[in-house]
C-alpha cells in the first residue's frame, strides 16, 4: 500500500512539474548502490592478485593462460562469477575481473553504460592482449560499446544483456508512474548526462557491425530484460551462437553449472570449428533441473 501511495505521488508530481521530476530521477538513476552478496556468491576463490589501476579501476586476477575479462552488471559484484572463475582457471585461462566505475574497488559513485565501455577499453589496452570477454547485463552492454570503439577480443559472451537502453529507461519511468512529458524530459536528461543518445546505444543496431565470434546467453523468463531482445541481438550479430535457459532468472543464471560449462566450451572451440561450441554438460542429479536450448 505504501508503494502505491509513493508511486501515485511521484506520478502527480511528474505531471505538475515534469522537468523537476525528470531531473530528480536522472540524479537517482546512475547513482550506484552497494548490495550484499548472495549465499551462492560466497564460494568464489581468493584472488591471486587484487589491484587498482592508475586509471582508477579495481581488478582481481586468478590463474595463468590466455586472458579472459569478466565484467559484472549494474550494482553487481565480482563474486557473482563464483561458479565460473574456478572453471575458467581449471580450463587453463587467466581470469581478470573488472569492477566498472562506481562499483567495488573502482573510483566514483555514479556510472553509466558509456563509462562501462570506456573502462573495459582502458583495461584491455593496459593489460592486453585479451583472448575473451564475458559481460553480464550492463557489463555486456559495455562490452559491445568497447568493441565498437576498437577493443579487440577473439571471443565474446553476452549474458542477460539489455539490448535497448531506451527500453530500459522508459520502463523505469513507467515503474515510478511518470507521465509522458516527464518521461521525455528524463530521456533528454540521460542523453545529455551520458553524452550519447540512447537510440545510438542499441545493441541490436551495433550487433550488425560486429564480426567477433559471440555467444549470447539469456533466460526466457528474465524478469528484467525481455527474452525477445536477446533473440533480436542474436539475429543481428553475424554467426552468433546462443544458449537460452528456463527459470534461471537474470543474475542467478551465472551460478548455473551447465551455463558455465557452455561458456567454457565456447571459449575452447578451435578456429576450424571441429570442437563443438557451447557444449552443455548434463546437470548433476542434485542440481536444479532447467531446460537449456542451444542455437
Amino acid at each position: 500500500m505504501q508503494g502505491w501511495f509513493i508511486r501515485t505521488g511521484i506520478g502527480l508530481w511528474s505531471r505538475t512539474t515534469p522537468l523537476a521530476a525528470a531531473n530528480w530521477l536522472a540524479g537517482q538513476f546512475f547513482r550506484v548502490r552497494n548490495a550484499k552478496p548472495k549465499d551462492w556468491e560466497m564460494g568464489i576463490p581468493e584472488a591471486d592478485e587484487v589491484l587498482v589501476t592508475t586509471f582508477g579501476m579495481g581488478l582481481r586476477r586468478w590463474g595463468k593462460g590466455p586472458k579472459v575479462m569478466l565484467v559484472h552488471g549494474w550494482e553487481g559484484r565480482f563474486s557473482q562469477f563464483a561458479i565460473l572463475v574456478p572453471l575458467l582457471v581449471d580450463a587453463g585461462f587467466e581470469v581478470i575481473s573488472l569492477d566498472p566505475p562506481g562499483h567495488g574497488l573502482s573510483d566514483g559513485q555514479n556510472s553509466n553504460p558509456v563509462k562501462f565501455g570506456e573502462a573495459i577499453h582502458a583495461t584491455a589496452e593496459a593489460l592486453g592482449p585479451f583472448f575473451a570477454i564475458i559481460g553480464h547485463s550492463m557489463g555486456a552492454v559495455g562490452t559491445v560499446l568497447a568493441l565498437c570503439h576498437g577493443t579487440s577480443m577473439q571471443r565474446v559472451a553476452l549474458v542477460s544483456m539489455p539490448a535497448s537502453l531506451e527500453f530500459m529507461l522508459r520502463a523505469v519511468c513507467r515503474n515510478v508512474g511518470f507521465g509522458a512529458s516527464a518521461t521525455e524530459a528524463f530521456l533528454r536528461k540521460i542523453d545529455k548526462t551520458v553524452g550519447v543518445p540512447a537510440l545510438q546505444l542499441d545493441a541490436r543496431r551495433l550487433a550488425a557491425q560486429r564480426t567477433e565470434p559471440v555467444l549470447i546467453i539469456h533466460d526466457r523468463n528474465d524478469p528484467q530484460v525481455p527474452f525477445s531482445q536477446a533473440e533480436e541481438v542474436a539475429a543481428a550479430w553475424p554467426g552468433a551462437r546462443s544458449i537460452f535457459s528456463d527459470r534461471l532468472g537474470h543474475t542467478r543464471i551465472l551460478a548455473n553449472t551447465q551455463i558455465c560449462n557452455g561458456l567454457i566450451g565456447f571459449l575452447k572451440e578451435q578456429p576450424d570449428g571441429k570442437t563443438p561450441s557451447a557444449r552443455i554438460i548434463p546437470a548433476r542429479p542434485d542440481a536444479q533441473s532447467h531446460a537449456l536450448t542451444q542455437v
